[in-house]
């Protein structure tokens, strides 16, 4: 697909201290949304061409993994970071599929395998189920989520947008 673009996700992986799986899906959606309702992705904003374009032809997600001098050189890019619980998450503006910047495209898509330490808590006011029979790893999980998130602001009136933006 001519033109195609990516909305890349970086989730934070240190060895000694990953996040929680639940805390991770919850970090990419939140990333997703905010960068929807960030002023850089509207109007004439610095990123709003690349989300338009991005949206117009697919609105694929890819999750890769950081940690230490990784991560830091991810901080310097432009870019939006979410945290959620013990997450990390931080999303750029789309991407031409076949030209990431090079900070991005070293990163690892595999390594995304992550675990709760204990049964996710009571449900919140919105609430995103993955089906538990589907096996994949939290990356593949994490881009599914941004997609739910997306659909779901997508199809929220202006008064539901902004009682999430209070939230």
């Amino acid at each position: 697909m001519t033109g195609q673009k990516v909305l890349p996700l970086v989730v934070r992986i240190e060895r000694a201290a990953p996040p929680e799986r639940t805390d991770a899906l919850e970090a990419a959606a939140l990333a997703v949304l905010t960068l929807l309702d960030d002023p850089r992705a509207l109007g004439d904003g610095e990123w709003a061409e690349a989300v338009r374009s991005w949206e117009d032809i697919g609105i694929r997600k890819v999750v890769r993994r950081a940690r230490g001098a990784e991560w830091r050189r991810v901080l310097d890019l432009p870019g939006i970071t979410v945290t959620s619980g013990t997450a990390e998450v931080r999303v750029h503006p789309p991407v031409p599929l076949d030209d990431w910047p090079k900070d991005l495209s070293r990163l690892q898509v595999s390594g995304t395998d992550l675990t709760d330490s204990a049964p996710p808590g009571p449900a919140r006011e919105v609430t995103l189920w993955v089906n538990p029979e589907l096996e994949m790893s939290a990356g593949k999980a994490m881009a599914q989520a941004g997609h739910a998130a997306q659909l779901a602001w997508w199809g929220s009136d202006e008064r539901a947008r902004q009682a999430w933006r209070d939230r």
